[in-house]
């Protein structure tokens, strides 16, 4: 059985009233826009991609209703996975996620008549979730269920791509808006780390007991459950491009000249 996810978070509900109540705002005036089907359009992109985040890290956006994404919030995520020895059904909430500051664009890739968009980055410090988890199953021959806080640490750095696909739509004022369908993300870490506090055994002997076979089997867990951490960071992504996109016409966000 392969890992599938539940996501919800503050951001889906934010973008359903965004939808219905969209203004037109400015990019910050920092944010350089770049004309698109030139020489130098991913180059420029690379920067003005670059210092977006940095501000949307540390700062967020209020005219664009980004909140700071440093950490980042996913107020729930499932992961479900089951082959052989390792069978897990782990829920997080109120995940924290850490490391977005240190995220390095490496390279870009517009591709204007296709409407998309290809990343590749490198976040250079540690990726780090922090939250509460419920979780049942087997690991290896021991039986788990329990409850608490847990780490999961990608140790540095963690190589990521990402892929945008959007569709153009008529928006306020008869002008043209991004609406980002898909955001497609993938990520390898040097290292992968858990660690399990469980808040129900005075002597913590789950915890114990679960942070040492899962990190004996780090790789496997790690195999098995990407997918569906993958298909969450896309989901999250998507959201807050569409906060973007959804205030700022297309044509101020790619310039034809």
């Amino acid at each position: 059985m392969g890992a599938t996810r539940t996501f919800t978070s503050v951001a889906s509900i934010l973008l359903l009233v965004l939808a219905t109540t969209a203004s037109t705002a400015k990019l910050p005036s920092n944010w350089k826009t770049c004309v698109i089907n030139q020489s130098n359009t991913n180059a420029c992109l690379k920067k003005s991609i670059q210092t977006a985040i940095e501000d949307l890290t540390t700062k967020g956006s209020q005219s664009l209703g980004v909140f700071p994404l440093d950490p980042m919030r996913i107020s729930k995520l499932r992961l479900q996975s089951g082959a052989g020895s390792i069978v897990l059904d782990l829920t997080f909430l109120d995940l924290d996620i850490y490391g977005f500051k240190s995220l390095r664009i490496d390279d870009v890739d517009l591709d204007s008549p296709k409407d998309r968009l290809k990343l590749k980055v490198t976040i250079t410090s540690d990726f780090v979730l922090n939250g509460d988890y419920v979780v049942k199953g087997r690991l290896l021959v021991v039986p788990i269920a329990g409850a608490g806080r847990c780490n999961i640490t990608l140790g540095k750095p963690v190589a990521a791509t990402g892929e945008l696909n959007w569709k153009k739509q008529k928006g306020a004022g008869g002008r043209m808006y991004a609406h980002v369908e898909k955001f497609q993300f993938d990520f390898n870490p040097k290292t992968f780390k858990l660690h399990f506090h469980d808040k129900d055994h005075g002597n913590d002997q789950l915890g114990k007991t679960l942070n040492r076979i899962a990190n004996d089997n780090a790789n496997e867990i790690l195999k098995d459950l990407k997918p569906a951490i993958s298909v969450a960071f896309g989901q999250a992504f998507e959201d807050i491009a569409n906060r973007v996109f959804s205030k700022v016409p297309y044509d101020d966000l790619f310039p034809s000249k």
